[in-house]
């Protein structure tokens, strides 16, 4: 016969909280939440802000990082943290087009923080081929000659 005399009851919540600390048990109430999923920048060259904030309604502080998969995606600022619904940061997005080629392109920001579900934005960005032309004025009046660019 063996005697616990208390510490199976110990070991028994040592095992809940291993469980709970690598993910097994309790499942977290932390989530980020974001303004928006997506944004077209298409053509502009504007500055584009959204949201984050910890979805969470307890006002534990959640901790948030941003990352980007492409370099042509800025964030700013790249982390913040958060109290809840009522705590909204903002994030200001630009996108550098120097090397990217003519089409579209489609990024993505993942928003992550410790012990909360992360959140994607997804980014679109359009480049443009430019168009030349060999004059950039022709009068008219001066010839009716037919004229071609």
């Amino acid at each position: 016969m063996v005697d616990c005399s208390g510490r199976c009851a110990f070991l028994v919540v040592l095992a809940v909280a291993a469980a709970a600390l690598s993910g097994l048990g309790c499942p977290s109430t932390r989530q980020l939440a974001v303004s928006t999923t997506s944004h077209d920048f298409g053509l502009s060259e504007a500055p584009w802000t959204f949201k984050v904030w910890n979805a969470d309604t307890s006002g534990s502080i959640l901790n948030f990082d941003l990352a980007t998969n492409v370099s042509w995606i800025t964030c700013t600022p790249t982390s913040g943290a958060s109290t809840g619904p009522a705590d909204r940061e903002t994030i200001t997005v630009t996108v550098d087009r120097t090397g990217l080629a003519v089409g579209e392109h489609r990024g993505v920001i993942t928003i992550s923080g410790r012990g909360a579900l992360y959140a994607q934005v997804i980014i679109y960005a359009t480049l443009a081929d430019d168009i030349a032309v060999s004059h950039t004025s022709y009068d008219f009046e001066e010839s009716q000659l037919p004229w071609a660019f």
